[in-house]
């Protein structure tokens, strides 16, 4: 009697143990599963501060923005604000992979390869900038800007034939585009086929009013002829108007100038061509310089070939601005007291010359 009695007392304890042990799970995947999402509420915060703070101090939001996209790297939003945080204060190394990651996470938008070929350009990567260029162009096909654009690049980067082939189909869209047509009379050029460059340089200079860059081509295709003396007054015309084609103009003046005996003006010509480059340079540090400053010696040297190259008033101005930032600049005072001895004006040489730091 005794053993029969012992087996009911046993099925209640085993089944409270089994109770509590699927309370125990369940209580456990409730915990696990709100801390998950408790995890998951704050990266989203953690997400919206760093996206709200990027709009105003992208310095701030970096580390957040960083953590961020170590936990989600395919946050397309996310990788934007890097990519573009980081170019937009000079780091283009850095912003490079958040690129990437943009371009990858949004192949269908033409925004983040839009953006992207800014970085190539800037960076000099110009092959990369024909894939990014092609790519919106799928997206984009009727972009007329980028296909102008995407035809100049095939050129510089040495694609002649495919860049003859997109002037050609650029122009069945859009005929009688000025700058595509002057591309294509660059491309034959460097074909070697001057024939063809010129049929179409002849019928931009003569139909287009004002176009130094069709001048320069057109002079320079009577220099590869070995006609110097008919390349003269179209290289003096495109020279004569201000742009940025006028350093190419003016090299290829003085080139045609010494090869028709006229040394001392050719010698001038190539002076003005070699400052505009310094000026170009110039301009391009302080693009990229992070504070917008170029080092002082660069300044004064460019403003010392400015005057020593004729052009005065823009040397001295140069001076005057570099004199506003720091009046004590013995570089540029040195250069000022050079310039007013050889024009005679001993008084204010000598005043430069004290302010310079010496009297000689």
């Amino acid at each position: 009697m005794a053993a029969t009695s012992a087996g009911p007392a046993t099925e209640p304890s085993t089944s409270s143990w089994r109770r509590w042990l699927v309370i125990l799970v369940c209580l456990a995947v409730l915990g696990s599963g709100g801390f998950v999402g408790w995890q998951w509420l704050q990266g989203q915060s953690e997400r919206r501060e760093a996206l709200r703070m990027a709009e105003k101090d992208f310095g701030r939001a970096e580390p957040l923005l960083l953590r961020v996209a170590q936990r989600h790297p395919n946050d397309a939003e996310v990788a934007k604000e890097l990519a573009l945080g980081y170019f937009q204060a000079n780091r283009l190394a850095d912003s490079e992979p958040y690129f990437a990651r943009w371009c990858e996470a949004n192949p269908n938008d033409a925004e983040s390869y839009t953006q992207r070929i800014v970085l190539w350009v800037k960076w000099s990567r110009l092959r990369n900038v024909v894939g990014d260029a092609r790519h919106v162009l799928k997206l984009q096909p009727d972009n007329r800007k980028l296909n102008q654009q995407l035809t100049r690049w095939l050129m510089i980067v040495g694609q002649f034939d495919e860049a003859e082939q997109e002037c050609q189909r650029f122009l069945q869209r859009w005929p009688d585009d000025p700058w595509v047509l002057l591309i294509l009379a660059m491309v034959h050029q460097r074909q070697d086929h001057p024939q063809e460059a010129t049929a179409i340089v002849e019928h931009l200079v003569h139909d287009f009013a004002d176009f130094p860059e069709a001048y320069v081509v057109r002079g320079t295709l009577y220099l590869q002829a070995n006609q110097p003396a008919e390349a003269i007054p179209w290289l003096r015309r495109a020279a004569a108007i201000a742009g940025p084609h006028r350093r190419e103009a003016l090299f290829e003046l003085a080139r045609a100038l010494n090869q028709t005996n006229q040394a001392k003006e050719a010698e001038q010509a190539m002076k003005e061509s070699r400052l505009l480059q310094e000026h170009e340079f110039l301009r391009e540090m302080t693009g990229e310089s992070v504070s917008g400053r170029v080092h002082v010696s660069t300044q004064v040297r460019l403003a010392e070939e400015m005057l020593n190259a004729g052009k005065s008033e823009d040397g001295l101005r140069f001076l005057e601005r570099i004199l506003d930032k720091d009046p004590n600049c013995a570089a540029a005072h040195r250069v000022l007291a050079d310039y007013y001895e050889k024009q005679g004006q001993s008084e204010r040489a000598a005043e430069h010359r004290r302010r310079q730091g010496f009297t000689p």
